[in-house]
């Protein structure tokens, strides 16, 4: 979802219920530039263990 112009955390609304989704790309969004950009995409998709090429530290 890489340069998808995401601005509101909404958008990720979409993908709640994808329990299977391990991986994200958000980069070059606006979302990214949020200083809890990191956090909230963990929060909002629980079962993600990759946020752009990081993997998530619990």
């Amino acid at each position: 979802m890489n340069d998808n112009l995401l601005e509101s955390w909404s958008d990720l609304d979409e993908l709640k219920g994808a329990r299977n989704l391990e991986t994200v790309y958000l980069e070059r969004n606006p979302l990214q530039k949020d200083p809890q950009y990191r956090r909230k995409v963990m929060l909002a998709l629980p079962s993600v263990r990759q946020i752009d090429a990081t993997f998530v530290r619990f």
